[in-house]
């Protein structure tokens, strides 16, 4: 008997494998497929994960608690609809006085702060040290600046050595905002002409140097000129300063070749900087000459000009 249930149950089952599958009906819920289960699996694993890291907190286990790290994938969309290379995340802005600039943090993201080349960063206030962090650079003029969580905001206030002082405004967001966070913020801002440095005293000063000056041309025992084949017609004052006041020469002119900087009678108490001409925007070494008496300095060239003497800069540039 046992034998005959056992074949019946057998070509049943043979009958059921070749025929065709039933139907399923619109009310009977499907079966989860392998990527719905991974899902579930990963889910119920992320739950487990919380809930162990808040029990660890609760138990005073903060060691264990600082083990725990939200599982992956933790990658902002926004990005994606970007090109490989792409000028979103930086941010250039001109500053005056007054201003203050509004920049977009990202948690998990840093944003690297750049000052004007000839600024400095003096000092730098962070409000918010809990949400927000501050790192110094090697670099003077930079400063790196991260969230630490998302849906916060603070102020930054930075104080370059020149006085400048440049005001931002910083909210933070998360992976899942809709907009690049800007990870390079650039600072423009005009150096402080030189002329505004002098005073009464130094106005008499330059006009003195003017003529000094008139009366070394027209000496034919100044040979030092003379190697230089300068000929006093081609003079220009056409070039302006801006800088530091410590390394501005009393006056500045050119020939057609050279440029001539005037540090005056007193150029022995004057800080002398060393000199690079400016060739695509990137500062070049340069000859220098300075006259027997240490008065002149003479730059063989009529390009831009930096002087430098530590942190301290100078540019000297034809007038447009």
């Amino acid at each position: 008997m046992k034998r005959i249930l056992l074949l019946t149950i057998l070509v049943c089952a043979a009958a059921n494998a070749n025929a065709a599958p039933a139907p399923v009906s619109p009310l009977q819920p499907k079966a989860s497929s392998v990527s719905e289960v991974e899902a579930k699996s990963l889910e119920t694993q992320k739950e487990t994960d919380l809930l162990k890291n808040i029990d660890a907190i609760l138990s005073g286990k903060f060691d264990k608690a600082s083990e725990y790290r939200p599982p992956l994938p933790l990658t902002q969309k926004a990005w994606s609809r970007q090109k490989t290379e792409t000028k979103a995340g930086t941010k250039i802005f001109v500053w005056s006085r007054g201003k203050t600039f509004k920049v977009t943090l990202r948690e998990g993201m840093g944003t690297l702060f750049k000052l004007p080349d000839w600024d400095g960063l003096d000092q730098s206030v962070l409000a918010d040290s809990v949400n927000f962090r501050q790192k110094e650079m090697n670099n003077s003029s930079m400063i790196y600046v991260e969230a630490l969580s998302a849906g916060a905001d603070t102020n930054l206030t930075l104080i370059g050595k020149s006085g400048n002082i440049y005001s931002f405004y910083l909210a933070s967001e998360s992976i899942y905002s809709d907009n690049i966070s800007d990870q390079v913020v650039y600072v423009d801002a005009a150096m402080p002409s030189v002329q505004n440095f002098f005073d009464n005293t130094s106005d008499l000063k330059r006009k003195e140097s003017v003529e000094s000056f008139e009366k070394l041309t027209k000496n034919e025992k100044t040979t030092w000129l003379n190697e230089l084949k300068f000929d006093p017609t081609k003079i220009r004052h056409d070039v302006e300063m801006r800088g530091d006041k410590e390394l501005a020469p009393v006056l500045v002119f050119r020939d057609e070749r050279f440029t001539y900087l005037d540090y005056g009678h007193d150029s022995d108490s004057r800080v002398w900087p060393v000199a690079y001409q400016v060739v695509d925007r990137v500062d070049q070494p340069v000859n220098m000459r300075k006259s027997p008496d240490g008065r002149y300095m003479v730059i063989e060239t009529i390009n831009p000009i930096t002087l430098r003497y530590g942190e301290k800069t100078v540019c000297l540039k034809r007038k447009n």
